[in-house]
C-alpha cells in the first residue's frame, strides 16, 4: 500500500497515472470515411481516398474471398480495430498477403503496386 502525505504528491501521482492511461490508449483519429466506416471495423473501398464503400467487418473475421463483383476492386482501406487484418491477391488465402495494422489505415494502394488486387481477407491477425 502507497501512503502519500502531501497533497502535491498526490496530484502529481494522479496526473502520472493519466498520463499513462493516455499513453496507451490506441489512436482513434482517422482521415478515412466515418460516414461509411463509423464502427470499429475493418473497411474497402473502390476508389482512393476512402470513396465508395465495398465493404465493413468486425474484428476477428476469418478468412474470406471478396464478392465476384468487388474482387480486384479496392483502393484504399482503412482497419479500425484494435486488431491486426490482412488481405491477398488471389481468392482463399491464396497470393501474396499484405498486413492492415491495427487502427492504420491507407488511402491510395497503387504507389505500393496493391492497387485492385484484392480478393480475399481476414480480420483475425497478420500475415
Amino acid at each position: 500500500m502507497l501512503k502519500i502525505k502531501k497533497a502535491g504528491a498526490v496530484l502529481t501521482a494522479a496526473a502520472m497515472t493519466v498520463g499513462l492511461l493516455l499513453t496507451l490508449a490506441p489512436a482513434t483519429a482517422f482521415a478515412g470515411n466515418s460516414a461509411y466506416c463509423s464502427g470499429v471495423w475493418v473497411c474497402v473501398y473502390k476508389n482512393s481516398d476512402f470513396n465508395v464503400g465495398l465493404g465493413y467487418r468486425g474484428a476477428g473475421f476469418s478468412l474470406q474471398n471478396i464478392s465476384a463483383a468487388n474482387d480486384n476492386e479496392v483502393s484504399s482501406w482503412e482497419n479500425r480495430t484494435g486488431t491486426n487484418a490482412r488481405w491477398y491477391t488471389d481468392g482463399g488465402g491464396a497470393g501474396t498477403c499484405h498486413n492492415m495494422s491495427r487502427y492504420s489505415e491507407l488511402n491510395w494502394m497503387s504507389p505500393f503496386g496493391q492497387n485492385d488486387n484484392m480478393s480475399s481477407w481476414a480480420g483475425n491477425g497478420s500475415c
